[in-house]
């Protein structure tokens, strides 16, 4: 017997066995899954998928089939997506990019996949069904009448089990036989439809619920006064208690204590938690909110948790986000962000993995890198090249060093200057000894201050240029007195690099602010006649040269 003949006795056996299999299960037995068909049919036979970026293609195109409930087609390797066609693309990053394409229209969707294979082969399925039954409902009613093919019979698929790898097993195909076979006696059993939406729906709990479903278009209200429980909603949900949809909400959500559901397009409000899969719109929970991706606004009177944002998320206490926050994240005390922030505001504190715009807390900032602006009472940055406003700032690979100068009224001042490479501190003690260093006798003819400013810098080669503001408070003698003694400086200090030290030269503009009716300027000398008894104001310049280590 030839190769041809042989194949076509194969083939005619297994719709013998076919047919045999529909005669004894009956009109009432379930309908087999339906067939994927290994090269394009034509569109009333099937829906075209075609994969990419799986190793496993016919396993998925089983699932989508599935959960269509219709013949699914694969696309050859390298042929285009010709409407209908649906295209499903993963990345290496583990992202499904799944495209529909109808006669002049293209709906696209990007979704993250998760990290267990079975479960991603779900969720592509689900998305897939999502779009197709939203925007191609009469199509998919065409395509699950039962479809009779003289040239070719198709053997139930065997149960899949999610599996995207190449060991997951291969989904049955069409084969194609030598000679047209006789289409079986009996009548095939209807294929399973579209999943359906709640229309209508009221109850106590999910067992005494009462459901009315639609097989295309969107569903209606459902109310449940104290748990509801639902596959699938397209409008409005209350419960009491808690609301479960375990699919998707596209309108609105909302229960007393917990609201749940698979994805929310629209608002998902709770009175203590709400939790949902990715969160397009807006989502507020009187306590806790979590979410996946969320694209709108998450909302939450004392703790919101989501994978990533890239709208706004506030929370009263606490808000969390695992990834990047493209938005704003605002909260009362703590804001956390795995990734990249663009603006996080914490009452207390605030931790993200990079500012690309501007963190701002009442206590303390971290990010393991910095490329924008940090304001904060301490500052931690593990690097980039940001600015960081605080009291302490603490920058890996920033710039910490040593300055001694004096003026020619001769005071002496010791600074420390710590921060970045554009913005930094400095710290400073200062003074004037009225009889010199061997004058071991203190009065009030010696001046001593301390003080603290900040400012930007930059850097040309080796020579750097500080611009600082510094506030100084002055003491005369040993003793602090009651009067107001403040010296205002704006410093502009040149540093260039000769070796391990650095020569510096500066000048500085100086107000003195002094309530003492007795002192005329900072360098230690009495008015011989007392001044008014108000608040006094001298403006004075002065250069300084020093080292700097």
């Amino acid at each position: 017997m030839t190769a041809p003949s042989l194949r076509s006795s194969c083939v005619a056996f297994v719709g013998a066995l076919a047919a045999s299999a529909v005669d004894a299960r009956g009109d009432d037995a379930p309908a087999p899954p339906p067939p994927v068909i290994a090269a394009p049919a034509s569109v009333t036979d099937a829906l075209i998928l075609r994969i990419r970026g799986v190793a496993d293609r016919p396993a998925l195109a089983a699932a989508v089939a599935a959960e269509l409930g219709v013949p699914v087609a694969l696309a050859a390797e390298g042929a285009p997506c010709a409407a209908p066609c649906v295209d499903v693309v993963v990345d290496d990053r583990a992202r499904a990019t799944i495209v529909m394409v109808l006669a002049g229209d293209r709906y696209a969707r990007t979704i993250e996949l998760p990290a267990a294979a079975a479960a991603a082969a779900e969720v592509v399925a689900l998305v897939v069904g999502n779009l197709a039954r939203d925007q191609a409902g009469d199509l998919l009613a065409a395509l699950a009448a039962p479809v009779t093919t003289p040239d070719a019979v198709a053997a139930p698929p065997a149960p899949f089990d999610g599996r995207l790898g190449s060991d997951a097993p291969a989904a049955p195909v069409l084969a194609p036989s030598a000679a047209p076979m006789p289409a079986p006696t009996a009548a095939p059993a209807p294929t399973p439809g579209p999943r359906l939406a709640t229309h209508a729906g009221v109850g106590l709990v999910p067992p005494l619920a009462f459901d009315v479903e639609r097989r295309h278009g969107p569903g209606g209200v459902t109310i449940d006064l104290v748990v509801g429980g639902r596959r699938r909603l397209a409008s409005f949900n209350v419960a009491g208690v808690a609301s479960v949809v375990t699919e998707d909400v596209t309108g609105t959500q909302i229960g007393g204590a917990l609201t749940t559901a698979g994805s929310v397009r629209g608002s998902q409000i709770a009175g203590a938690i709400a939790a949902a899969g990715p969160v397009r719109g807006t989502q507020i929970a009187g306590a806790i909110a979590a979410a996946g991706p969320v694209r709108g606004t998450q909302i939450a009177g004392a703790i919101t948790v989501a994978k990533a944002v890239d709208g706004a998320q506030l929370a009263g206490a606490v808000a969390v986000a695992g990834r990047d926050v493209r938005g704003a994240q605002v909260a009362g005390a703590v804001a956390i962000a795995g990734g990249a922030v663009d603006t996080q505001v914490a009452g207390a504190v605030n931790v993200a993995g990079r500012v690309r715009g501007l963190q701002v807390a009442g206590a303390v900032n971290v990010a393991g890198r910095v490329d924008g602006v940090q304001v904060g009472v301490v500052n931690v940055a593990g690097s980039g090249d940001g600015v960081s406003i605080g009291l302490l700032n603490v920058v890996r690979g920033g710039r910490t060093e040593v300055e001694a100068t004096v003026d020619q009224q001769r005071i002496g001042a010791v600074v420390l200057r710590h921060g970045s490479s554009r913005w930094h501190n400095v710290y400073g003690v200062g003074g004037h000894l009225d009889g010199g260093l061997t004058d071991r006798t203190v009065d009030e003819r010696d001046v001593w201050m301390y003080g603290l400013g900040m400012g930007p810098s930059w850097r040309r080669g080796a020579t750097t240029f500080d611009l600082e503001a510094m506030a100084w408070h002055v003491v005369y003698g040993g003793e602090f007195g009651d009067e107001l003694d403040l010296l205002n400086q704006l410093r502009l200090v040149v540093g260039h690099r000769v070796g391990p030290a650095a020569v510096v030269v500066g000048a500085a503009v100086n107000v003195y602010v002094t309530s003492d009716p007795t002192r005329d300027r900072i360098d230690a000398r009495r008015m011989t006649t007392p001044g008014d008894d108000g608040v006094r104001v001298q403006v004075w310049p002065t250069a300084f040269v020093g080292v700097r280590l």
